[in-house]
């Protein structure tokens, strides 16, 4: 018995996004671009026994109908990373996005250097009044030595040990 590239590939594209939803952090995120392009190489490996009346996976059109697939993806990454837009709100939502990285321990020396151009590019940025503060003080956070007892990014290393302290700076 012969179970299809096909199937276990729509698996694959059925749990994909799946992962993101279950668990919230960056690995999930590449879990689930993993996933996504395993299930997609395997369903395209398919293509030939589709398009054609009699199963031949060689059919001569199932090569260019790949291919083809291949190239659009391409096209839409390099689309939809060319297309950022960069604001406040936007600088914001990247820099709160690596906080939680940091939060979980796994924010890296670059990590955190673009954590801090983040935060530094929204509190000047003279687009939103309102956000500014919020980027000012992350920032703030984020400077080694902030606070006294604290972990890699300015939050309280053991809140627990110190009843009475306050969590953030003065």
């Amino acid at each position: 018995m012969h179970i299809s590239h096909a199937l276990w590939g729509g698996l694959s594209l059925f749990v994909a996004p799946l992962v993101p939803l279950l668990v919230a952090n960056r690995a999930a995120l590449l879990w689930a671009a993993l996933l996504a392009g395993i299930g997609t190489g395997l369903f395209i490996d398919e293509v030939g026994k589709f398009i054609t009346a009699d199963n031949d996976y060689f059919f001569p059109a199932a090569a260019p109908i790949a291919y083809a697939a291949f190239l659009i993806a391409v096209w839409l990454y390099v689309r939809a990373r060319s297309t950022r837009v960069e604001g406040t709100r936007a600088q914001l939502h990247a820099a709160l996005e690596l906080r939680g990285e940091a939060v979980d321990g796994r924010l890296g020396e670059r990590d955190r250097a673009q954590l801090r151009r983040r935060l530094g590019t929204a509190a000047a940025s003279p687009d939103d009044d309102r956000l500014r503060p919020l980027a000012a003080a992350l920032l703030e956070l984020t400077r080694p030595g902030c606070c006294r007892r604290t972990s890699c990014v300015g939050w309280p290393a053991e809140p627990w040990r110190s009843p009475g302290r306050v969590w953030l700076p003065h």
